[in-house]
């Protein structure tokens, strides 16, 4: 047995471990801290003569769960992978896989699918992006499909460490995967996706409570044109006039992010390049926002309160659990119809609100309710802007009803007569039992906050533009005194979110 010790350093190059024995325990151990380094195309092992371990003589292998295995490739490389040969146990996964390669921009290492696509790479402990790209597809540009598969086993959101090169997906049927394991840890993930050497593009996942089980992430370039879109989008319609879609205002990337917890609260950051963003007039880019896609009903979503735009990124509050994603330009949201709408209690009444992203010859809003999802009422009507190309808030008050369940949806009426329909959002009010509060305190220039009941979660205040202020964990509280500086003549948004609900008012 050849035992690579902690501290130690086998550094192989291109050349391969053998052995003719037949004796059971013929093999490599690298043990905790121990690095094995290696340059040969062919990886570790994969059940041939042709890579580092060589399959003759029964040769097996152990790495520890800090064992580092260092990919210091010179030319194409792959990373070999496990359920081949003797390699189908814990002890056959990375334990610190590090990518460092060192060749010409135009060439990289890759995570293997040979013989079939079940031998992917699993990482226990730590991904280290060191130098180089790590192409997940094993092919230059946008290929259609042999996308890889990276398993992080590792729930730390620093099981994958980036201090050079990066990650490169781009397969356009989002097979080039990074999938993480992430159970109920939270933290701040960073996936270090890349285009180019020259172009870092990362995707954050901040998961700020619950379980968010495993997640994975793809994304990939497109043309002009946003094509081919990814499998399971129908459309990138644009109700802004733009012909044939929305493409001349959307960036030109799409992101895939799915997961299989249910109780997660997250947040999430995109990156782009900047020569993805579209043409003029659509391309400043610290005016992009991000849309998901729901292959419920085949539409992209509305604009999610709170998001900000920076050059290049766009940031996610609490973001939604649609796995298709795009990114288009302020004046030419996905969809460019309706914003948002939502219901929350308000004193004793349910506050409808809602925005719009765009209009034209719009005359005045109905909003109407039902108890019952089919039989809707109308309770009031508000004007509208008649035409806009930014994003509009409404509101209207739904007096005496925050005691019951009810669903509300609102009609667009243009000048013509043409009438367009909102989503349907309930309002369940067993959940908002108690009231959530806000004031000044004149005395000491702070905020008082009082919860609905003892409870943790997150604490946010926005402007009226859905500018974040700030943000708080709370643990086990009812009440908050917060020292900061806000000025008195103007509104506010303040939402709770907890296991228990989402609560949210005006002050």
């Amino acid at each position: 047995m050849l035992t690579v010790e902690s501290g130690g350093i086998l550094s192989v190059g291109s050349n391969q471990i053998s052995s003719d024995t037949i004796y059971s325990y013929t093999g490599v151990t690298v043990a905790d801290d121990g690095r094995l380094r290696l340059a040969r195309p062919q990886g570790l092992f994969d059940n041939t003569n042709n890579p580092v371990l060589r399959k003759s003589g029964n040769m097996n292998y152990f790495l520890g769960a800090n064992s580092i295995v260092e990919y210091n490739t010179n030319t194409y490389g792959f990373v070999s992978g496990i359920n081949v040969g003797v390699a189908s146990l814990a002890q056959h996964k990375y334990g610190i896989l590090e990518i460092n390669h060192v060749g010409p921009s135009n060439t990289w290492v890759s995570p293997t699918y040979l013989p079939t696509f079940t031998n992917a790479v699993y990482v226990r402990t730590q991904l280290r992006i060191t130098a180089g790209e790590f192409n997940l597809c094993d092919a230059p540009g946008n290929p259609g499909s042999a996308g890889r598969y990276v398993f992080i086993e590792n729930a730390s959101p620093t099981a994958i460490v980036r201090t050079g090169g990066y990650i490169r997906s781009e397969a356009t049927n989002h097979s080039g995967r990074i999938i993480w394991t992430m159970s109920s840890v939270a933290g701040t993930y960073i996936v270090p996706f890349g285009y180019s050497n020259t172009d870092y593009i990362p995707l954050t996942y901040q998961l700020l409570s619950g379980n968010a089980g495993t997640v994975s992430f793809s994304t990939y370039h497109t043309p002009a044109t946003n094509l081919p879109w990814p499998p399971g989008v129908t459309n990138l319609a644009s109700n802004f006039g733009l012909s044939p879609d929305n493409r001349t205002a959307t960036v030109d990337r799409f992101w895939r992010i799915s997961g299989t917890g249910t109780t997660n609260v997250y947040n999430l950051n995109f990156s782009y390049v900047a020569s993805e963003l579209p043409g003029i007039p659509f391309n400043t880019p610290n005016y992009m926002w991000a849309s998901a896609y729901s292959t419920t009903t085949n539409a992209w979503q509305p604009l999610t309160f709170g998001q900000t735009s920076s050059p290049y990124q766009v940031n996610v509050p609490l973001a939604t659990r649609n796995i298709h994603w795009a990114l288009a330009a302020g004046t030419s949201y996905l969809p460019l119809e309706w914003g948002s709408i939502a219901a929350e209690p308000s004193r004793k009444d349910v506050k409808i609100k809602w925005t719009t992203l765009s209009e034209k010859n719009t005359d005045f809003f109905t909003v109407f309710k039902s108890i019952n999802n089919s039989d809707f009422i109308e309770i009031g009507s508000v004007a509208a802007s008649g035409n806009s190309n930014e994003l509009k808030h409404y509101s209207l008050l739904d007096l005496d009803a925050y005691a019951e369940n009810s669903y509300y949806r609102v009609k667009e009426t243009d000048f013509n007569g043409d009438e367009f329909w909102s989503d349907v959002v309930y309002y369940k009010s067993q959940i908002l039992k108690n009231e959530l509060d806000a004031w000044f305190d004149a005395t000491n220039s702070s905020l008082q906050i009082r919860l609905p009941e003892l409870s943790s979660g997150i604490i946010s205040i926005y402007d009226l533009t859905g500018r974040l202020l700030f943000e708080k964990n709370t643990v086990n509280e009812s009440s908050l005194l917060l020292p900061i500086d806000l000025p008195r003549n103007s509104i506010y948004l303040l939402r709770f979110l907890s296991e228990e609900g989402s609560y949210s008012t005006k002050f």
